[in-house]
């Protein structure tokens, strides 16, 4: 094997290892993504990285250098870290010159292989709407990239243990279904049919769910004159049918709790029925996960055609009070070929943050002809006509209009909830109701472009759950907390400093604890600095306008004159 110095067009040498199979007539290839600010260098035996850096005072000084910590005692790797604002490139050579030092590259990203995970459900072959193979005029490919998106996470809990739960507001469910049986949500802290609300949720002997027609639990019967669930069924199979058990079908999430409420027959209940899932998840929230429930999303197939949000403000604004303590709702559009910016439609017409407005679109990867569209109110597509899922008596059968669609988007925003990324997790156990809107933001830029959505929607696209969660990451990294340096020049920490609001939108206020003059940098996860501010007076409070930056996250850092660091993440939404 053979290292060798590459110089780049600026000037840099990146040290790399080749091999004299390479075939360097091979065609371009993609430029791996490394982590910003980290090397990992191979000692010579006995040397430790520790007593290198103490070494070479000038070389840390320059570029910021510390000890993250040791990867490999058995090849003496470790992992260092440096400044930000540095070329990591240039840090590289520099390693490369000092004779301790075997081996140093780049700490490279790792880039799932996109293998997929296909669920072992009898009746699995006919949802197209996951496999579409272009049979019974279908469309290759035409799908919701849902097996790709199965073999990162299949739902079920957050990475902080969260059990994520998706509210059915319909007619209710059949609860014979095996098929549904395992991810049935009940409310285990109230006692059946004692006449008291022992979780003090405000409901009084919800166990199986919600009732809003009849104020109880009884949620298998609602207004159907069938046993019950004759539509809502159907619509929680979508979201969460349990996947992988050898029978039947699957649902977006192979493992996730469908609380069932029976509401939506008119404003009232529907009003009702949002309440239910708001007081459960306000009580999670309050509680910590002791008593409520993790709701993330609701779903409504349903809605009143031809009225404008204007004529219903406390339905609309209900999304707002939902998006504030974390959960974001899915709303089907009218089945009809009309344009709901002209002829009104809600919930779709409603403009909150806290609402993704779905129309309907067929096997063959074209939008329904009678399904609802609009530029502004729309804001995508998903699979809805003849989507093969769950049906009533234990049966099973092809669904369809926007009420099929609209699952799937509230699916895949149980999904997302469920993806293995720690700092995502751990920003929406902080920011619950920012965290809905990203979540937002991943499912709306994570779509397919489609040509029968373009000019008809937000987006002129189509769900796709794996181009969702790879927003995700494009935003949240997952970087680790201990891999943002903590310590600067002459390893002085420079303490008590406070950063507020974050995530901000506009403005970020740096507060010192004393006057002081500071430099202060918003340095992007690529190392390029964004905003460069020198003080050239004394002062506590710095203000740092982020406005014109890209939503995302970035590294704030404030040295004072005598080369102590602090950072800080933050976040522009």
């Amino acid at each position: 094997m053979i290292i060798a110095c590459l110089f780049l067009a600026a000037g840099n040498c990146v040290y790399a290892q080749s091999s004299p199979f390479l075939n360097t007539s091979a065609k371009q290839r993609e430029q791996p993504k490394v982590r910003p600010g980290q090397l990992l260098v191979s000692l010579n035996e006995g040397v430790d990285a520790n007593q290198l850096l103490g070494a070479n005072e000038a070389l840390v000084e320059s570029y910021g250098l510390s000890v993250i910590k040791q990867v490999s005692k058995t090849m003496n790797i470790w992992l260092i870290g440096h400044s930000l604002n540095v070329s990591s490139s240039e840090v590289l050579e520099a390693f490369y010159r000092l004779p301790e030092v075997a081996v140093a590259q780049f700490n490279h990203v790792i880039k799932k292989r996109n293998d997929t995970v296909r669920p072992n459900d009898n009746l699995y072959n006919l949802q197209w709407q996951y496999n579409n193979t272009g049979g019974n005029g279908g469309v290759a490919g035409a799908d919701i990239s849902a097996e790709l998106a199965w073999y990162i996470t299949t739902g079920g809990v957050t990475p902080n243990g969260d059990t994520i739960v998706v509210a059915i507001i319909d007619d209710g469910l059949d609860t014979t279904l095996v098929d549904m049986a395992p991810n049935w949500w009940k409310n285990l802290n109230e006692v059946p049919n004692n006449g008291i609300d022992d979780d003090g949720n405000g409901f009084i002997d919800d166990y199986r769910g919600w009732n809003a027609y009849d104020g109880n639990d009884v949620i298998y019967s609602a207004f159907s004159w069938e046993a019950g669930g004759w539509h809502g069924s159907p619509v929680a199979g979508i979201v969460g049918a349990k996947g992988n058990d050898g029978v039947g079908v699957t649902g977006v999430n192979w493992n996730v709790k469908l609380m069932i409420i029976a509401g939506g027959g008119d404003e009232a209940d529907a009003l009702e029925a949002y309440e239910y899932a708001l007081q459960n998840r306000k009580l999670y929230n309050a509680t910590f996960g002791a008593k409520g429930a993790y709701v993330v999303s609701t779903n409504a197939s349903w809605g009143i055609d031809g009225i404008f949000y204007t004529d219903a403000p406390l339905w609309c604004s209900f999304y707002d009070s939902l998006g504030a303590a974390g959960i974001l709702n899915a709303g089907a559009t009218v089945n009809d070929n009309w344009d709901v910016e002209v002829l009104g439609d809600m919930p779709t017409s409603c403009p909150s943050d806290y609402l993704v407005a779905v129309t309907n679109t067929k096997r063959n990867d074209e939008k329904e002809t009678f399904a609802g569209y609009g530029e502004i109110s729309i804001d995508l597509g998903a699979p809805g006509e003849d989507a093969y899922n769950v049906d009533v008596y234990s049966d099973y059968g092809a669904f369809g209009g926007t009420s099929g669609a609209t699952p799937h988007v509230a699916g895949a925003i149980a999904l997302l909830h469920s993806v293995p990324n720690q700092e995502f997790a751990d920003y929406t156990a902080m920011h619950p109701d920012s965290a809905a809107v990203w979540v937002k933001r991943f499912i709306l830029e994570g779509v397919d472009s489609n040509a029968s959505l373009q000019n008809k929607s937000v987006t002129g696209g189509r769900l796709n759950l794996f181009g969702a969660i790879e927003k995700m990451y494009e935003y949240f990294p997952d970087l680790p907390l201990d891999t943002t340096p903590t310590v600067g020049i002459n390893n002085v920490v420079l303490e008590g400093v406070s950063v507020y609001p974050n995530p901000a939108s506009a403005e970020v206020i740096v507060e010192l604890p004393y006057s002081d003059v500071v430099s202060i940098k918003v340095i992007g996860l690529d190392g390029k600095v964004a905003v460069d501010i020198f003080t050239a007076s004394p002062m506590r409070f710095h203000h740092i306008n982020i406005e014109p930056l890209a939503l995302g996250v970035y590294v704030l850092q404030i040295e004072n004159t005598s080369g102590a660091k602090a950072y800080q993440r933050i976040m522009k939404n």
